[in-house]
């Protein structure tokens, strides 16, 4: 089973696996919050990371007897090949939580989403530890390490994996709202400052190597970033929805990250994918491309978030359009049509007219790829009734 294979499926309430399945991939049933009871195949052999995140409601989960490969005690499950803690599940009855001596490895997001765990101690067996186990772990007071404990770091809520200078995690034991790392941290894994609404500065050490996905994630307050010429790799947005975000600060020396007008992309990779919300006119957007080009970029991918405007709006200014040639797509339509054209066939994203006008559009801007949403897939994402919802400049 894949990867997120029935993630966010809210309305499954009851799931039998069947025999012969051999793997669950990462975060196989991540958001089912709705899921009562799961259970298991012996010849389940593999398990990613925490297939049951998010899984709030889950009140049995069922492993045979004869299972060789897992083990299921007070609602944990672990993996006994490589001695590693999966998944701490909603059946887990504590408040605090001992790690058992023996556990090697802290799996991905291990006690994620446990929000009712107040404290946890990690024994000195635990030698590795993936992506922020604590995530979510909200009223977590307590993480506890012991003395014996050699290949991990604990100092002011924060985590360490000592070996890869990583700091794998900043728990709800840190309340501080400055930070400076300390020298030799190298990497900030995934997630690792997520929900850590009270930080507001944050000192990045030259030498920081690798910055892990939504390592920054939703830090409300963080307004100011330095990152050192030491970063080389970026994690897939490692700043959403840090909505105080004013400023990322790159040096030109820096050898693998540029960052232009609030964009930060890789020069080594030297593709770029960016949103906007529309193309009216198509004049910014193109002088955008062009800069990133003159600035070493290979590829531009842009995805806009609205359908071709094929009409001004005549309601609040929505595209600031008054005459509707001030539109890329109308001229386009006029060249190829006339003063009175079929326009219906143009808003239909499966029409040869349509993708011919977009390839059009590609071309004019000088972009790589382009793409638009399609208005159904728009309506679902806002969540209203499409009656409710003014359509008018792209229908």
């Amino acid at each position: 089973l894949g990867a997120e294979a029935l993630a966010g499926r809210e309305d499954l309430l009851r799931l039998v696996l069947p025999e012969g399945i051999t793997r669950l991939g990462d975060l196989a049933f991540s958001g089912c919050a709705g899921l009562l009871a799961v259970t298991l195949p012996e010849s389940l052999r593999s398990v990613g990371a925490n297939p049951f995140l998010g899984c709030h409601s889950l009140q049995e989960l069922g492993l045979p007897a004869d299972q060789p490969a897992l083990e299921l005690e007070d609602g944990i499950l672990y993996s006994l090949a490589d001695r590693r803690l999966i998944a701490c599940t909603a059946l887990y009855p504590a408040v605090t939580c001992d790690i058992p001596e023996g556990t090697e490895i802290l799996g991905d997001y291990a006690f994620a989403g446990r929000d009712s765990l107040t404290a946890i101690s990690i024994p000195e067996s635990v030698a590795a530890v993936g992506a922020n186990p604590f995530l979510g772990c909200s009223r977590l007071e307590a993480l506890t390490l012991a003395e014996e404990n050699t290949a991990l770091r604990l100092e002011q809520g924060l985590l360490y994996q000592r070996n890869e200078g990583r700091l794998v995690c900043c728990t709800p034991a840190f309340t501080g709202s400055w930070l400076a790392l300390p020298e030799g941290t190298k990497i900030i894994g995934p997630r690792c400052f997520d929900s850590c609404t009270q930080l507001s500065t944050l000192l990045l050490p030259e030498g920081l190597e690798a910055i892990g996905d939504g390592a920054f994630r939703r830090c409300e307050r963080l307004e100011t970033l330095i990152l050192p010429d030491s970063v080389v790799s970026l994690g897939s947005n490692p700043f959403r929805e840090c909505l105080s975000l004013m400023q990322v600060r790159v040096t030109a020396d820096n050898p693998a990250l540029a960052l232009l007008e609030g964009v930060l992309y890789s020069k080594e990779d030297r593709r770029l994918v960016f949103c906007d919300d529309s193309i009216v006119r198509g004049t910014q957007l193109g002088k955008q491309a062009q800069k990133l080009y003159s600035l070493g970029c290979k590829e531009t991918h842009m995805r806009i978030a609205c359908p071709p405007l094929v009409f001004p709006c005549k309601f609040i200014n929505f595209s600031r359009s008054k005459n509707e040639y001030d539109l890329i797509t109308r001229r386009y339509i006029r060249d190829q049509e006339g003063e009175h054209p079929d326009l219906e066939k143009y808003t239909d994203p499966d029409s040869d007219a349509y993708k011919g006008m977009v390839e059009y559009i590609r071309q004019k801007l000088n972009l790589t790829t382009l793409a638009f949403q399609r208005i159904d897939d728009l309506i679902h994402a806002i969540g209203l009734p499409a009656e409710q919802l003014c359509t008018f400049c792209w229908t």
